[in-house]
């Protein structure tokens, strides 16, 4: 939490200007990110409610202690705001089962930078870079997978994607970037 202390402390310490700085410094940093989240089944006031509900609940959770520090606060802030929108939709019903909220996830996903990910997908092994194509551009499913690189099973493939993708994602993080960044 060494870079974002300043934002932690800057919320619970109950300085005006500080806490001013340090809630500027996260709408800054996540609220495009919530906001293009949202309105992918929401609208703008919907998106600003959510935002300023997550702020809410993140500031509770500060003072309460229950950020354990194994993200950044703005990563923390911005998964508080897609629970509170995915809780949303629950509601009002929106969605009528879980298939079709894993949908609105991986939408999001597939929004990512293209020219990014393929500077960085060209720095892991070849075949990753094979598996990740067929999974995320081919869009092809687990069992072609599974038969395009002979796995014994369809749970293999699925397998070898998400090491491929841990691989990337570990890339990601030693370059120092953060996801708002492959956004688009």
């Amino acid at each position: 939490m060494s870079k974002d202390s300043w934002v932690y402390n800057g919320i619970i310490s109950g300085n005006r200007a500080e806490s001013k700085k340090a809630v500027t410094h996260l709408y800054e940093k996540c609220y495009p990110s919530v906001q293009r989240y949202v309105l992918m089944s929401g609208n703008m006031e919907q998106a600003k409610d959510i935002f300023q509900d997550g702020m809410t609940v993140l500031y509770n959770n500060l003072l309460e202690g229950k950020f354990q520090g194994n993200s950044s606060i703005a990563t923390y802030l911005i998964s508080i705001c897609k629970n509170l929108w995915l809780n949303e939709l629950k509601k009002t019903k929106t969605y009528e089962s879980d298939e079709k909220l894993a949908n609105v996830v991986d939408e999001e996903e597939k929004r990512v930078n293209d020219k990014v990910v393929a500077l960085l997908q060209s720095q892991i092994d070849p075949e990753c870079q094979e598996v990740l194509k067929a999974y995320y551009y081919e869009e092809l499913t687990m069992e072609q997978i599974k038969t395009q690189f002979n796995l014994s099973s369809a749970q293999s493939a699925k397998t070898k994607k998400l090491r491929c993708m841990k691989k990337l994602i570990a890339l990601v993080k030693e370059k120092g970037l953060i996801y708002n960044f492959f956004l688009k």
